[in-house]
């Protein structure tokens, strides 16, 4: 086995003879490339011709934990040291603090999911999570509930020239101060939001898109009970396999969005979209917070595949059953269709 930092590497690491299959190479940079490559070597020590190139990039794992068990106690301290790439590990606990990725293409995950791993601010006048330099769809959050906040447009995010990628979080009862103020802002962005949940929003709305050009996507969200659920403010915006509905309005400023395979309250209507239906999506207990579906909801497989993500914000298989549709908002249900709804008589 040969390999290096360069393509053709001609470093020779390890020699392997009989069945051994495996080289461990350590002293690794991390976000360093490194390139290899095999030859082979009969029993008169004619050695072949080097394979092609195959190639890796390392890149660091850091932990955070509130005990102090981990490589970091904050977020933010694990986002400073890291680089593209890298990955931060957030284990079950409460973070008070804003966080801004600050450029990195970073990947923030918790351990247990959002019910257990929660984002506070620390400054109210900051957004809870900061997008503004640039980062790509390889920064990315998930499984995390972001709470509290409300002196700014985007209090929990705020996406601001950049394309980061929202998965499977919760955002819920923020109090915005203004009403034109809201708890997520799109800014000059191709972001993507996938699996997630917006209550509780007042003062304001829960998403907003707030300049000329924003083409971001919305997949399989969940936003009710807010006092004005999406206000694209005539932009660019694509809601997909979304629920939007029991909120004091649902829609404002939509004649440039593009609604498919989603139920929207009061209805939409325009040029290509596809799928879309007027139906109470009947969930578990919205009064309990529980925004799962009911085994007759409507909802059930009226989504499209089409750019689904695999799992659903508790990590289920999407769709479910395998060959069906998928469910519309956040959650999937174990059901291929829903079961009848009978009204008393």
């Amino acid at each position: 086995m040969y390999g290096g930092t360069s393509a053709s590497p001609t470093t020779l690491l390890s020699t392997v003879i009989g069945t051994i299959v495996t080289h461990t190479h350590t002293g690794l940079t991390n976000g360093t490339t490194y390139y290899y490559r095999l030859t082979a070597v009969d029993n008169a020590g004619n050695e072949s011709t080097a394979t092609n190139d195959v190639s890796a990039t390392p890149y660091a794992k850091y932990t955070v934990k509130t005990d102090g068990t981990g490589d970091y106690t904050t977020i933010q301290a694990a986002i400073d040291e890291g680089i593209n790439g890298d990955s931060i590990i957030v284990s079950a606990g409460t973070y008070t603090e804003n966080i801004d990725y600050g450029g990195k293409n970073l990947v923030i995950n918790s351990q247990s999911g959002p019910s257990s791993t929660i984002l506070n601010p620390s400054n109210n006048a900051q957004p809870i999570v900061y997008f503004h330099t640039s980062e790509t769809s390889q920064a990315v959050l998930s499984g995390f509930t972001l709470t509290g906040g409300g002196d700014m447009r985007g209090s929990a995010i705020k996406i601001s020239s950049a394309n980061p990628s929202i998965e499977n979080c919760i955002m819920k009862n923020i109090i915005v101060t203004n009403t034109s103020y809201s708890a997520i802002s799109f800014h000059s962005t191709t972001a993507t939001m996938k699996n997630c949940l917006i209550y509780g929003t007042t003062g304001g709305a829960a998403i907003y898109i707030d300049n000329a050009g924003d083409n971001s996507s919305i997949i399989n969200c969940t936003i009710a009970n807010n006092d004005i659920g999406l206000d694209a403010s005539g932009r660019t915006i694509s809601v997909k396999n979304s629920i939007i509905y029991s909120n004091s309005t649902n829609i404002k400023n939509n004649e440039f969005v593009d609604f498919d395979y989603s139920d929207i309250e009061g209805g939409v209507s325009g040029s290509g979209m596809v799928g879309n239906i007027n139906s109470d999506p009947f969930f578990v207990n919205a009064s309990s917070d529980d925004y799962s579906l009911q085994n007759y909801s409507p909802a059930i497989s009226a989504g499209t595949i089409t750019g689904a993500p695999s799992t659903d914000i508790e990590g289920n298989l999407r769709p479910n059953p395998a060959g069906s549709n998928p469910d519309m908002g956040a959650y999937e249900n174990g059901l291929g269709d829903p079961w009848p709804y009978i009204t008393g008589v």
